[in-house]
């Protein structure tokens, strides 16, 4: 069969009123397993990315009371410590800053210490190095985003400013330790706060101005005795906080302060079975999507060309191989997958981007998380799915060819 005739037998098969319904269910069942995958690979980046990221999980807590030089010294003896320092480091402040007022919006602020200059990924100017220097983040909302969940509020996306416009801003912080004035501190770069996962509120100083402006109490207690004269006891922190190398060594290191005898537990823990719930999930749903889809695909199939079993009598009596007419086949089978593949995959992208551009995603379109398939992905699932229609459409073809000519050619 030349290249003609093959290409006005499939036009004139294609748009058959089966072939119509076959493209409908593949487009289906393709945008399903797309965002379905779309869902595992988003889940299984963030499932990494926090655990890899996340400072906390390196972090150890060592809440001894009357904490001493010779437990300062037993501490600073055990291996794979790269950080000990006190434990106001552990805790943030927030301050107004009227600068940044914007109409209804107030300006605020939370300030973290700098414990490392490892700890964060400066993207323009420089990182701190003298005392009165900050650091914000490069998408910068300064509008307090560490309650909005709390109090219902939204992030105005259009609010969100560029960190770089503010280099070389000056402005004071205040300082909630009666003892010291407020800060007057100068913006010298902007950090990469996504990859920390930080609030877009979140600033940087040096751990010497933070003592400064930081609430120098862990915890106040207000009490009234039986005359009802108040009574107020302020209690400073205790112990201290460690940093340990790499997150392996964390548990060794755990097991030799608790041996030591100090209280001593990890700062952070991440959900792991938050992500593995919303990995399974979608993984389930593709097995039972492709199951579905052998099964109906096979059925269609099967339908289709007992359909055109008159068909392939009349060809295989004009003349024409098993050969050709399997090619005829599956050339039809392809061009209606590639289409419907197309058509399935332009949905799935422009559904994607539609939720992103009305943030329908919340803080995957926030922090700028890709949920899109690469095209490694989406190419991989477009070969292994026609080699599997092409399969079935092979072995149920093959299986009707076998029927004697007469037979296909009855009604």
């Amino acid at each position: 069969m030349d290249l003609v005739t093959r290409i006005k037998y499939i036009k004139k098969h294609v748009l058959e009123k089966r072939n119509i319904i076959f493209t409908i269910i593949l487009i289906f069942i393709i945008i399903i397993i797309l965002c379905c995958l779309s869902t595992i690979k988003t889940f299984l980046f963030l499932k990494n990315f926090y655990i890899k990221n996340n400072l906390s999980l390196r972090t150890i807590l060592v809440k001894n009371p009357d904490f001493t030089e010779e437990d300062f010294e037993k501490i600073n003896s055990i291996d794979n410590i790269e950080l000990n320092v006190e434990m106001i480091f552990n805790s943030q402040t927030t301050s107004l800053i009227k600068e940044f007022n914007d109409g209804d919006l107030e300006g605020k602020i939370t300030i973290l210490p700098l414990l490392s200059k490892n700890d964060i990924k400066i993207i323009d100017g420089n990182n701190l190095n003298n005392s009165g220097e900050i650091i914000c983040p490069k998408k910068f909302y300064p509008y307090s985003t560490l309650y909005n969940e709390a109090y219902g509020e939204k992030i105005i996306s259009s609010k969100i400013m560029d960190g770089k416009k503010i280099l070389g801003k000056t402005f004071k912080i205040h300082s909630e330790n009666e003892l010291n004035d407020d800060l007057l501190v100068k913006v010298v770069g902007t950090y990469d706060g996504i990859s920390l996962n930080q609030q877009l509120d979140t600033c940087y100083i040096s751990m010497s101005d933070f003592k400064k402006v930081a609430f120098p109490y862990e915890r106040i207690d207000l009490w009234y005795d039986e005359n009802n004269e108040k009574h107020v006891e302020q209690f400073e922190y205790e112990g201290r906080l460690i940093r340990i190398d790499k997150k392996e060594n964390v548990n060794k290191v755990l097991t030799k302060l608790q041996k030591m005898g100090f209280n001593a537990y990890i700062s952070g823990v991440v959900d792991t079975n938050y992500y593995t719930i919303m990995i399974l999930i979608p993984t389930i749903v593709i097995f039972i999507s492709l199951l579905l889809a052998i099964v109906i695909v096979s059925s269609i199939i099967k339908k289709k060309i007992l359909y055109q079993q008159k068909n392939l009598g009349i060809l295989k009596v004009s003349g024409y191989t098993n050969s050709e007419i399997i090619k005829n086949n599956l050339c039809e089978t392809f061009l209606i997958y590639t289409f419907s593949f197309a058509i399935a995959f332009i949905i799935y992208y422009s559904l994607l981007n539609i939720l992103k551009y009305y943030r329908f995603l919340g803080e995957f379109t926030l922090y700028n998380i890709d949920l899109n398939l690469n095209y490694i992905y989406v190419s991989l699932i477009y070969f292994i799915f026609l080699f599997l229609i092409l399969l079935i459409n092979l072995k149920v073809l093959k299986k009707s060819l076998k029927i004697d000519v007469i037979e296909l050619l009855k009604d």
